[in-house]
């Protein structure tokens, strides 16, 4: 059996911690793969959220607008009768004597009843919360859903880069081993080769002795995409041996989200500044302290 022979099973250490960074980066890429998806949807609630708020916002001000303020306006205008009015003579001269008056104020009362049936889309509470709470709610959920796996994406990062340095370490340690159990099955070749009795040739032993190894790059540390190590020809042998430990970026990174609830979160998912006033006073009526976390 040769000496190559003879080594391969010293050179399969390797493999296990190959084996062990590979699955480790597998993991980070098959789990980031689920973020874009999810990304996607928690964008999308967070449009359709703000979208509600903004119509929820248009149809509250114009109920406001036809209800308590057209028709009231029309009604309790200057030249309106007196409230107890009687006879005739109080109501002439006022608003009410005016020709198609009546009319009038019938076309802003159905203006109004309008706009009510349209307030009503944000107002009717079905299953304890009305249709943009709801839509709040499923983009919150949504939004801790994202978090989450971000959060897992973080932890993967991690226990890869731990594992680039504990295998990179095991790998260099090997490595040296390698090189020494050259040296020993080269002196047993040396060994064999003599007759008994006989001196060992010198020259032979120093080939031995001499036998070294290279590394790439040196220093090697975390983070690196591949380490090398040749092995000089063995003597009698014309190739030298070499191992190899792949450690390939991801090209990923963790992204660390704002914490829920804070002042840049509800900026960004559109609860803040931009929303109005009245608003956002509904958003934070839905939102609490309490249930902020995810």
């Amino acid at each position: 059996m040769s000496v190559y022979c003879k080594t391969a099973a010293v050179f399969d250490v390797g493999l296990v911690a190959q084996k062990k960074i590979d699955a480790s980066r597998q993991r980070v890429v098959t789990h980031h793969a689920t973020i874009a998806g999810l990304n996607d949807v928690a964008q999308d609630s967070k449009v359709d959220h703000s979208t509600c708020r903004d119509n929820e916002d248009i149809a509250l001000e114009e109920e406001i607008k036809e209800c308590d303020g057209d028709v009231v306006e029309y009604w309790t205008a200057p030249k309106m009768p007196p409230c107890d009015a009687v006879r005739i003579e109080q109501i002439m001269d006022t608003r009410v004597w005016e020709e198609g008056w009546g009319a009038t104020l019938d076309g802003h009362v159905t203006t109004c009843k309008a706009k009510q049936t349209a307030a009503a889309v944000y107002t009717k509470v079905t299953q304890g919360v009305n249709l943009c709470d709801g839509k709040q709610d499923v983009h919150e959920d949504n939004w801790c859903k994202l978090n989450a796996a971000e959060e897992k994406n973080c932890a993967n990062l991690n226990t890869l880069t731990q594992d680039w340095t504990t295998e990179l370490a095991a790998f260099k340690k090997h490595s040296h081993m390698i090189g020494s159990a050259r040296k020993v099955l080269c002196f047993i070749d040396v060994i064999k080769a003599g007759a008994s009795g006989v001196q060992l040739n010198g020259d032979k032993v120093q080939e031995c002795v001499n036998l070294g190894y290279t590394q790439e790059p040196k220093p090697a540390n975390v983070p690196v995409e591949q380490v090398t190590v040749n092995y000089a020809a063995l003597p009698g042998s014309t190739e030298g041996d070499s191992i190899v430990l792949k450690m390939p970026s991801t090209n990923l990174e963790c992204k660390e989200k704002n914490a829920k609830g804070g002042e840049a979160w509800q900026r960004y998912n559109l609860y803040s500044q931009k929303n109005g006033v009245k608003k956002n006073d509904r958003i934070q009526g839905r939102y609490s302290d309490p249930t902020a976390a995810c």
